[in-house]
């Protein structure tokens, strides 16, 4: 994760192995993520993105609080596809 300390946000990617998807490995790093980022480094927003056809990236940022904020305009190619990436932003709660 990239964070900007004076603006208290980050920036996270992450990237799972075949053959440890579907193993609950992402959700589990990324509650300690949030936990740790949040009480040492006090970051109050993370941003993230998905491509559009990676629905387990999808649900494990919004099972971990993330919420959707849109769709980019511009489209990655990426193995041999055309992909559009979803945005997503975490808020700190007060």
């Amino acid at each position: 994760m990239d964070i900007n300390i004076l603006e208290k946000t980050g920036e996270l990617g992450y990237r799972v192995g075949e053959k440890h998807g579907g193993k609950g490995v992402a959700n589990f790093v990324l509650k300690l993520l949030l936990k740790n980022v949040c009480e040492e480094k006090k970051i109050t927003r993370i941003y993230a993105k998905t491509a559009f056809i990676n629905i387990a990236s999808q649900k494990v940022l919004t099972k971990n609080g993330f919420q959707y904020i849109g769709t980019s305009k511009e489209k990655v190619a990426m193995s041999k596809k055309e992909l559009s990436f979803l945005h997503y932003k975490w808020t700190k709660n007060p």
